[in-house]
């Protein structure tokens, strides 16, 4: 163990060294992050919902990236109850499946809301457009346990 108090020097000059030193650590406490809900498929993460700081994020992985995961995220405030309009969006599309993609919009991304109906079960997906960029991100299709998991039902 390497002392910081040396021979030759005072108790008061070792003492302002050790508080010189340790001055300059800032401890910073770390925001707690609510939990809302989550997807797994083989545990790995497929979809997940949180909130930080009044700030909703849904975060999923981008299904044409297979070998080596990525994730794309949104953002939307805690204001005019978003999470609700978004929650009751997925689910009311499960009972009457749109052919035209939803727009929440309230979301800082553009985001599409994309549903489907095969073999008589219906599913869905966020879109993700990158403002400035060509490229879009898909979630894996979803049916609605999984929604009703993600939102925390």
């Amino acid at each position: 163990m390497i002392s910081i108090f040396k021979k030759g020097k005072g108790p008061i000059q070792s003492w302002m060294i050790a508080c010189f030193f340790f001055s300059s650590m800032v401890i910073q406490a770390q925001e707690e992050e609510k939990f809302i809900g989550e997807v797994r498929l083989m545990n790995v993460v497929e979809a997940q919902c949180t909130l930080k700081k009044g700030i909703y994020e849904i975060r999923f992985r981008d299904a044409k990236k297979r070998r080596f995961p990525k994730y794309a995220s949104f953002h939307f405030t805690d204001q005019d109850e978003n999470y609700f309009k978004l929650k009751s969006m997925v689910l009311k599309g499960f009972d009457s499946v749109p052919k035209d993609p939803r727009l929440p919009d309230f979301t800082e991304e553009k985001i599409e809301i994309q549903f489907r109906k095969s073999a008589g079960l219906a599913s869905f997906r966020f879109a993700m457009s990158k403002e400035g960029k060509n490229k879009r991100s898909y979630s894996n299709w979803l049916v609605k346990g999984k929604a009703e998991k993600l939102f925390g039902i």
